[in-house]
C-alpha cells in the first residue's frame, strides 16, 4: 500500500464519513490538521458544550497541553452587511483524536479509522504518543500504524 502524501500546508482536505453524511473541511498546517470546536462538533456528531467539556477534562488531567494544542486564526465571516474578522481557536490533530476517544461515538470511530489509513506516515506515528490513556480503545479498533 502506498503512504499517502503529505498535503501542502495551508491545504484544506475534505473529511466525509463513509456514508457520506458528514463533510468537514480540514484545514492543515505546520505538519498537523486544526478543527475548530465547531469543527469538532461536526465531525463527531456532538454539540459544541460537549467538546467543550472534553478538552477542559483532557487539558485538566495533564495529557494535553494547551500550548502544544491550540492555534489561533483570523477567521473573517460576514455579519449582515459587513465582514467581522475573529480570532477563533483551533486544535490540532492530537487534542481531535483524544476528543475522539472521549466521545466514543460511531463518527468517532469512522474518523479514527480514516486517519490512520489517510494521513501520512509521520503524522500517524504521534497518534499513539497523544492518546497513552487510550491504548485499549487504539488496540480494541484495530489501528494499525503500518
Amino acid at each position: 500500500m502506498t503512504e499517502p502524501a503529505k498535503p501542502n500546508d495551508g491545504q484544506i482536505i475534505l473529511y466525509r464519513t463513509p456514508d457520506g453524511e458528514v463533510r468537514v473541511e480540514v484545514l492543515f498546517q505546520a505538519d498537523t490538521f486544526w478543527l475548530s470546536q465547531k469543527q469538532l462538533a461536526e465531525l463527531f456528531a456532538v454539540e459544541i458544550p460537549t467538546i467543550n467539556y472534553h478538552l477542559k477534562e483532557i487539558y485538566a488531567s495533564g495529557e494535553l497541553t494547551q500550548e502544544s494544542t491550540i492555534r489561533k486564526f483570523l477567521i473573517v465571516q460576514r455579519e449582515g452587511k459587513r465582514e467581522v474578522a475573529r480570532e477563533i481557536d483551533f486544535y490540532n490533530l492530537d487534542a481531535t483524536i483524544s476528543v475522539g476517544y472521549c466521545v466514543n461515538s460511531a463518527q468517532a470511530t469512522q474518523f479514527r479509522i480514516w486517519a490512520t489509513r489517510t494521513l501520512p506516515q509521520p503524522i500517524c506515528e504521534a497518534i499513539p504518543r497523544a492518546t497513552p490513556r487510550h491504548s485499549a480503545r487504539i488496540e480494541y479498533t484495530n489501528w494499525r500504524i503500518a
